[in-house]
């Protein structure tokens, strides 16, 4: 017995040894200790947001074999799948070497980074001797430093205001929770993961965490691509806690469930005018005199983007929002749900999705929505009836008689129809006709109603927006083209100053 356990402690000594051998290996190839015996060594590095300005990156390092003349530091924007590289030239100081970066956020509105964006970063640097060494990765986190931030978490939420007290915060997070089970509800499906909101406690403020020279009157702003959205709260009981925020966070339940850029534009922004719980007069109203001068905007010219002009951009949110609510009473909650699922499937586009969940595709949508409006129609008979089949029919086992009198029976079935259907369409048009008269017998503050029809809409009067008002594509994220709209949602347009509390 003694022999043996002998023997089993001197077994266990070798693989000791032979693991300790492997180690020591190990050790010596890995990556730690080359870069230990590299003359490149790094003395210093950081980075020093100035937001919404700059980020201003240094490293210093020492070189014991040959003299050190450029760097270059690699950037990368997580969740933005962009990345760029700069060279930098050293200033030497005896055998130290400091290479700066100043990253200027304001040279470019394209290379604006939002709020919330991760930057990973690293160093390569070369001497005259042909050693090289590469840094290990770092991170910059933006955040609006203008601001001494409080932060309140709960779940898959967490929301981020300033001076302001803790029982703000709490109100809002209440809010954020009530909106997102709403907003889950209705596209049948909820959050994957965590979401970021950000309360600015005025307009000024906001504005200022935009990219240089835009300029903004929405009180909120999405980007789904980080899960992260700004809002502007200046009050408890502001209208933009029921209008902006369920808008922004329906941008960011959406594109966890549906990637960026698979639903056309008026689809998006329909859904987050739709889930709002606040709608301003004015927007009912622009829709309404749309409705009068039948001109509303087709849907191919808005599925890209929205139109630069403003009062075309406001337009095209109120009959976003108006069509998307037309989907929702004529097809269910059930199959909006289902639309919102399919999307999910990246083998087909939008129209496919539509007609496998509701049966129609985009186009016959929009003749449909637009008879149910008494507008006119957006297709043809020619293009409402299927294509015959390309191939020959079978030979007629039918005699004339017979032909004959089936033709009549078909004849008496459709006058039967005709007149079935002229008795229903009269008294649809007399129910549209009642509810219209009904919704214009309110008419908005400031707008006053025509003598010949419907309020006219007055963009100086009831609605005074600036001329350069943002279309939902207008900010574009690092790297990406300004004509794209893959990562970012303006949130809702621009609003009368007089809404605002």
């Amino acid at each position: 017995m003694f022999l043996r356990t002998i023997h089993v402690l001197r077994v266990c000594a070798y693989i000791f040894y032979i693991c300790l051998l492997l180690d020591i290996a190990l050790l010596v190839s890995s990556p730690v200790t080359r870069a230990a015996n590299n003359p490149i060594q790094v003395n210093s590095r950081s980075n020093t947001l100035t937001f919404p300005k700059a980020i201003d990156f240094k490293i210093t390092v020492h070189d014991s074999k040959g003299s050190l003349t450029r760097a270059t530091i690699s950037l990368m924007y997580k969740g933005f799948d962009y990345q760029e590289s700069h060279q930098v030239n050293a200033t030497a100081s005896v055998s130290t070497y400091t290479f700066q970066w100043h990253d200027d956020l304001t040279a470019n509105s394209d290379h604006f980074p939002p709020v919330g964006t991760q930057i990973g970063y690293y160093w390569t640097i070369l001497d005259t001797a042909g050693n090289s060494y590469t840094d290990s990765s770092q991170t910059v986190n933006i955040v609006d430093n203008r601001f001494n931030w409080q932060h309140l978490s709960q779940g898959l939420y967490q929301i981020n205001w300033y001076d302001r007290g803790p029982d703000f915060g709490q109100m809002v997070l209440g809010k954020v929770d009530t909106d997102v089970q709403a907003i889950s509800h209705n596209l049948g499906g909820g959050l994957q993961h965590q979401i970021n909101l950000w309360v600015y406690q005025n307009a000024n403020d906001f504005q200022g965490s935009l990219p240089p020279n835009v300029h903004e009157w929405v009180g909120g702003i999405a980007f789904p691509a980080v899960s992260e959205a700004s809002i502007v709260v200046q009050s408890a009981d502001d209208d933009t806690l029921q209008r902006d925020m369920p808008h922004e966070l329906t941008h960011l339940v959406f594109h966890q469930l549906v990637a960026p850029a698979v639903a056309p534009t008026w689809f998006d922004e329909g859904l987050a005018v739709y889930n709002q719980d606040y709608h301003e007069s004015e927007m009912l109203v622009r829709f309404k005199t749309a409705l009068y001068d039948h001109n509303l905007i087709r849907l191919t010219t808005i599925a890209q983007n929205f139109p630069a002009d403003a009062d075309q951009a406001y337009l095209a949110y109120a009959q976003s929002w108006q069509l998307v609510n037309y989907m929702y009473q004529t097809f269910g909650l059930q199959k909006m749900g289902t639309l919102v699922h399919d999307m999910q499937n990246p083998n087909q586009g939008f129209d496919a999705d539509m007609r496998q969940a509701l049966g129609l595709d985009s186009a016959h949508l929009e003749n449909q929505w637009h008879i149910s409006l008494n507008q006119p129609p957006t297709l043809s008979k020619d293009q409402l009836v299927e294509p015959l089949p390309t191939s020959l029919p079978a030979p007629n086992p039918y005699n004339g008689t017979t032909i004959a009198l089936l033709l009549l029976g078909i004849g008496l079935v459709v006058v039967a129809l005709l007149g079935l259907g002229s008795i229903i369409a009269y008294q649809r048009r007399v129910r549209q006709m009642a509810s219209l008269a009904q919704q214009l017998q309110y008419t908005p503050q400031n707008i006053v109603p025509s003598q010949k029809g419907p309020p006219k809409w007055s963009s100086q009067k009831a609605y005074p927006r600036p001329s350069n008002y943002t279309s939902p594509s207008s900010y574009a994220l690092p790297g990406q083209p300004r004509v794209q709209q893959s990562q970012y949602s303006s949130g809702a347009p621009s609003y009368p100053p007089s809404q605002r509390k």
